[in-house]
Order: structure tokens, then C-alpha cells, then sequence
């Protein structure tokens, strides 16, 4: 908590001074002028029976207190803007940290505690925050100065309150600690709720097609009887709070009476005082009674000040390549006995070693799960290679500055993010620097100016979340779009013809070819057709290279690749 104050309040000091004075001037009316003024009215008005005293004191405390509520209005104001700016602000740097994960960073979050870290958990600190700006920032000072004043007042019933006092503080502390770690425990069952939503969101046409609606059912019933169990645990604690106090507090008043009323009966105390005494004690009381929203709010906030921390200050495994030093020069791209692996046991691919030449055409091809999509993660920076060595241009791939590179590499994924937005926003992914003629020819290269023919409004037409209003080859077009029209020197494809028919995927081809002619373009394809007039073909085959060459050596000498090619072509090949 003290480092959200540290880092995020500062830049909003302006607000702060302002809702301090506010809070200040509603501390001096409430506690000074009013019961400075009730007391004036005992002594000189009622006592000595003037009306006219009376009524005038009365009216000005009308008036300061119309004042008040004036000044209420404005700390409203200041303490939203500024509780505004900081959740904005903790929102965005979340976000960007999201965006800076390679893939083995996101995996070791998962989706659902990233989206709650992002979401739910500044809503704790804007809960604190904008109890601490009102209400809350006058506490201490309520308290402190009441306590100075009634000392001062009646030392005797000053020093009874406020020792009972202590001993409602030592309960709130008590039971604080307490309930800490359930709330951790409740965060993380808020954390597999959301996945387990988003599950059922992003799949549920596989669990309709397989009728798991009652498996998906029972499974996100549990999780939630979880979270409904470890909230009760929580709050089990916290819920003693509220009435324990009053309890403390409410025997402390009965207390205080006790003993005000038997100093007034010796004449130790005038009734003026002893009714001014008991003004603050009620103060003091109101004041406590924000003490248990802050111990009940406490164990959730320090726990969401702790997850959000631990995303911020987290030190990927992707670092190095972020910050790299050295400008990119384009030319060769060069594996040399390249491993990495989701898990030290099981590499993903080993001793991998092959030449991508500029201006030449290099494919990747193998079975499902060889490889060869993990060798363009790499290559783009998304993961880290726990061996070897990848060299573009003469430079170490760890040594180049990752924003220069990402602007020289034009990438075609493989699974598409479509974002409910215009053709034109999707296809120059927002990057101003895009003219229309640069879209259009994205467009026209890759065959998706077929899609929007019958569409009047163009490249303004709009996509919906995730393209479902395109066809899967349609959406793979867009993919497509989105790197032809960006003016690179390395282009990336990865597998994305699969979804397309075969005199689409021959057009395509044949513009690729001849636009990219001078670029260095790697192919990750699933089918020869699509990749034997390749300069380079690398066979793939469990994470190692089988073999590499054209298409015609490789029906020569490559087994893998001469199996390949007679299950997709259905015939012999002669060895």
C-alpha cells in the first residue's frame, strides 16, 4: 500500500493539497467553531435565558455548516480525480507489462490471474484510495486532536476512553492478521473462476459439439463453492470487528457517564463541559466507526498491492532481447545449434542449424508438433533459446534492439486476432504511418480484396470480435494482408495457406513470389504444394532437422520428406 502512495500519488500532488485543505477546513468547523459555538450557547444563551444570543449563534453555525457541505462537494471531487488517475495509471503500466511477456512469461501467470491482476485488484486499491481522500484522511486527525482536547478537558475520564480505546485498536489488529491469508486464498479461487469463465466463453461450441454442458457446469459450480468457502473463512474474521468494537466503545461511553456524572455531582465539572465532553466522545465514536472498514479492507489490499507488484516488478526471461543495444542490419539469418524446450526435460527443438539467405525463400515443413513454429517464436523474440546462437546479419539475435527489429520483420500468424474494428484498422494494426494505397495493396496481395467486393463500404468495413463474420480462409487472408502490407525485409509466414483453397493459395503464392523476390521470406507450411518452389526446404521431424534442400534433392535423399510427399500426393516415389 505505502508503495502505491510512493510510486502513483505524487504526480497528482496538486489534487491531494487541495482535498487536505478541504479535509482541514471541515476538521476546524466540525471540531473548533461548532462545538466552540454549542458551548457559547449553554453558557451565555441558555444559561442567562437570551433568545437573541440564541438565535444569532445558531444561525451562524447554520451557515457554517451549509459551508461544510459545500467543501464536502469539492474533496469529492478532488479525491475522484485523483483516485481516477491513479487506477488509470496502475491499469496501463499492467497492461504494458502484460504486453512486454514473451509466451513463457504469460504461461507463468495464465490468462486469468493476468486479467485479475489488471482488473479486480486496483479496484481494492480504488476502494482504499477514495476512503482515504474523504472520510478516512480525517481519522487521525479526529482522533489525535479529540484525544488532546480531552485530556486536556478531564484527565481522569481522558485517560478511562482512551485506554478502552486501545484495546478496540489491539482487536482490529488481531483479527486483521487473521484473515490476511484467506484473503490471499480467495484471490487466487477469483483467479480460477475467470479462467474457467473464459474457458466456457472462448470454447463453447467444442462443449456444445461434445455435450459437456453439465461437466463445464459441475466443474465451474465447484470452483465457485470454493470461492464461496474460503470468502466466508475471510470474513469470518473480519466480520467479529464491526460489533466487538461497538461493544468496547459503547461500554467506554457507559463508562465516561459514570464518571462525568459523578464529577458533576461533587461540583468537579461544569454541566457546559461535561456536555461539550461528551460531544467529542461521540465524535471520537463516529470516527472509530471507520476503523473496521479499514481492517476489513487492509488484507485485501495488501494482498492486490502484492499481486500487482509481483507483475510489475517481474524480470521476464525476455528481457535481454527487449533491451537490446545494437541497431538491426538486415542479410542472413543464420541457426546455429539452436535448443529450447517448454521444460528442461523435453526439448521443443535441439541442435537445430540452417541458413535463411536474403532475398531467397526458406520453408519449413514437418509434422504437427515438430518444431517449426517455435523456430519463428524465437526468431521474432517471443521465446528465449536455452542453447545455441541465431545470427541476422552478422549480429547476435540477444544483442539487437528489440523495437528496431520488430519494425524490419513483417509477421503472418498463425492463429488470427481479428479486433472489432474497421478492414483498415485491422490490417495496419492502428499504425498511423499506413496510407490507404499501402492497405489496399496488403489487400490486393493477398487475395482479400475478393472478400470486400460486395461490401460498399471497403477497407471501412467492419470486422466483428474475433471475424466471426468471416470464413476461416477469409480470416487467414486478413493474417495475410496484415504482413504484405507492411514494407519489411523479413517475412514471416507461418502456415498460413492451410486454411485456403488451392487456386486461392496458388494466387497467393504467386504474388508473394513476385512482390518479395528481394526479401527474405521463411514458410512454415504443412503441404509441399505450398512450398516446393522454395530455395531452401528444412525438414522437421521431432524438434530435429531431418534433412534440407530443394524439393527435387530432398525427394532424393530425405526420408521424412519422401513420406510426406506420398501421403500427400498418393504415389510412389522412386528411391
Amino acid at each position: 500500500m505505502f508503495r502505491v502512495i510512493k510510486d502513483y500519488y505524487p504526480k497528482y500532488i496538486k489534487g491531494i493539497i487541495a482535498d487536505i485543505i478541504c479535509v482541514a477546513v471541515q476538521i476546524y468547523i466540525q471540531m473548533i467553531y461548532i462545538t466552540g459555538e454549542s458551548k457559547r450557547i449553554l453558557e451565555h444563551g441558555v444559561y442567562k435565558s437570551d433568545m437573541d444570543f440564541v438565535m444569532s449563534s445558531g444561525a451562524r453555525m447554520l451557515i457554517f455548516t451549509g459551508i461544510m457541505g459545500v467543501i464536502i462537494i469539492f474533496q469529492s471531487y478532488f479525491s475522484g480525480r485523483v483516485t481516477a488517475g491513479v487506477i488509470r495509471d496502475i491499469r496501463n503500466d499492467c497492461f504494458r507489462k502484460i504486453t512486454s511477456l514473451s509466451p513463457e512469461d504469460y504461461a507463468k501467470f495464465g490468462a486469468s490471474t493476468l486479467h485479475t491482476r489488471t482488473i479486480v485488484d486496483p479496484e481494492n486499491i480504488q476502494t482504499m484510495s477514495i476512503n482515504l481522500l474523504r472520510s478516512s484522511m480525517m481519522v487521525p486527525v479526529l482522533i489525535i486532536g479529540i484525544s488532546i482536547i480531552m485530556l486536556k478537558t478531564n484527565l481522569i475520564m481522558a485517560i478511562t476512553f482512551l485506554a478502552i480505546f486501545a484495546l478496540a485498536i489491539a482487536s482490529f489488529v488481531f483479527f486483521s492478521k487473521k484473515a490476511q491469508p484467506s484473503f490471499l486464498k480467495l484471490q487466487n479461487k477469483i483467479d480460477r473462476i475467470t479462467l474457467l469463465i473464459s474457458e466456457k466463453v472462448t470454447g463453447v461450441r467444442p462443449v456444445r459439439a461434445f455435450n459437456n454442458q453439465k461437466y463445464e457446469e459441475d466443474r465451474l459450480a465447484q470452483a465457485n463453492e470454493e470461492a464461496r468457502n474460503e470468502a466466508i473463512i475471510a470474513n469470518k474474521h473480519i466480520n467479529f470487528l464491526a460489533p466487538v468494537s461497538m461493544v468496547i466503545m459503547n461500554w467506554a461511553v457507559v463508562v465516561v457517564y459514570l464518571l462525568g456524572s459523578n464529577q458533576l455531582k461533587h461540583g468537579m465539572i461544569q454541566i457546559s463541559d461535561l456536555l461539550l465532553y461528551f460531544t467529542y466522545v461521540g465524535y471520537f465514536i463516529a470516527a472509530l466507526a471507520v476503523v473496521p472498514l479499514w481492517v476489513n479492507l487492509i488484507p485485501k489490499l495488501t494482498v492486490s498491492c502484492a499481486r500487482i507488484f509481483e507483475l510489475l516488478d517481474y524480470d521476464g526471461s525476455d528481457n535481454d532481447m527487449h533491451c537490446g543495444r545494437e541497431a538491426m542490419e538486415c542479410g542472413d539469418i543464420e541457426f546455429r545449434n539452436v535448443t529450447f524446450g517448454f521444460n528442461t526435460e523435453t526439448p521443443a527443438i535441439k541442435n537445430v542449424s540452417f541458413t535463411a539467405r536474403a532475398g531467397k525463400t526458406t520453408a519449413l515443413i514437418g509434422t504437427t508438433g515438430s518444431g517449426k513454429s517455435t523456430i519463428l517464436n524465437l526468431l521474432t523474440g517471443l521465446y528465449s533459446m536455452q542453447e545455441g546462437e541465431i545470427i541476422i546479419g552478422g549480429k547476435d539475435l540477444n544483442s539487437i534492439d528489440r523495437e528496431e527489429m520488430d519494425k524490419k520483420i513483417a509477421y503472418a500468424t498463425q492463429v488470427v486476432q481479428i479486433y472489432q474494428d474497421s478492414v483498415f484498422n485491422n490490417v495496419s494494426m492502428y499504425n498511423k504511418s499506413y496510407t490507404e494505397e499501402q492497405v489496399q495493396l496488403g489487400c490486393d496481395l493477398a487475395q482479400f480484396t475478393e472478400v470486400l467486393q460486395d461490401k460498399n463500404e471497403g477497407l471501412d468495413f467492419m470486422l466483428t470480435r474475433g471475424g466471426s463474420n468471416l470464413s476461416g480462409g477469409q480470416r487467414q487472408r486478413l493474417s495475410l494482408a496484415r504482413a504484405l502490407a507492411k514494407d519489411a525485409e523479413i517475412y514471416l509466414f507461418d502456415d498460413s495457406l492451410s486454411a485456403l483453397d488451392a487456386k486461392t493459395e496458388q494466387r497467393v503464392l504467386k504474388a508473394i513470389t513476385e512482390h518479395l523476390k528481394d526479401k527474405l521470406v521463411i514458410m512454415v507450411a504443412q503441404k509441399i504444394a505450398s512450398i516446393q518452389d522454395a530455395d531452401n526446404i528444412v525438414v522437421m521431424k521431432e524438434g530435429v532437422v531431418a534433412g534440407q534442400g530443394t524439393h527435387e534433392e530432398l525427394l532424393e535423399s530425405c526420408e521424412e520428406y519422401i513420406e510426406i510427399y506420398r501421403t500427400q500426393f498418393y504415389q510412389e516415389v522412386s528411391e
